[in-house]
């Protein structure tokens, strides 16, 4: 009689059986908060590395303002590459607030930039060309971090 018995399916076993649900991948309020390794920053700290310790720019030491500004863009240079160093490290293990400091260096080296390369012009410094020009280059990377920024201001 067990032969002859026909079961019929019930609820449960006409169900087709569902995967276990896998985690939720990690989800950054934007692109910026993402970790990763940021090749243009490690290009940038090393110019300013090399700028800062390798070409040892150096004034005629007359106490000049354009002795000053020399000195001012040498330290410069070396603290700037240092910082930009450990952004790169930061922002490579996910710090979010990396990017805060990243936009703050880029202000503050257009700023120097500027400033230096027009002193460096009045004194008839080619040199100053080239630095005015990458103050300028420096604004516009201040720019872009401040517009990837600016979702995280807005609360968005």
């Amino acid at each position: 009689m067990d032969d002859q018995q026909q079961t019929t399916p019930t609820e449960d076993s006409a169900r087709p059986t569902v995967p276990a649900e896998q985690p939720a991948p990690v989800r950054y309020a934007s692109p910026v908060d993402e970790p990763g390794f940021d090749m243009n920053l490690l290009i940038s700290a090393a110019i300013a590395l090399f700028v800062g310790f390798g070409l040892r720019i150096s004034g005629d030491g007359s106490g000049s303002l354009f002795d000053w500004s020399n000195t001012i863009f040498t330290r410069g240079a070396q603290a700037v590459g240092i910082i930009l160093l450990v952004l790169v490290a930061l922002k490579f293990v996910g710090i979010r607030q990396a990017v805060w400091a990243e936009f703050a260096v880029a202000v503050i080296v257009t700023a120097g930039c500027l400033v230096i390369g027009v002193i460096w012009i009045m004194h008839s410094a080619l040199l100053g060309y080239l630095v005015a020009i990458v103050g300028l280059i420096e604004a516009q990377s201040a720019s872009m971090t401040w517009r990837r920024l600016r979702p995280r201001i807005a609360g968005n």
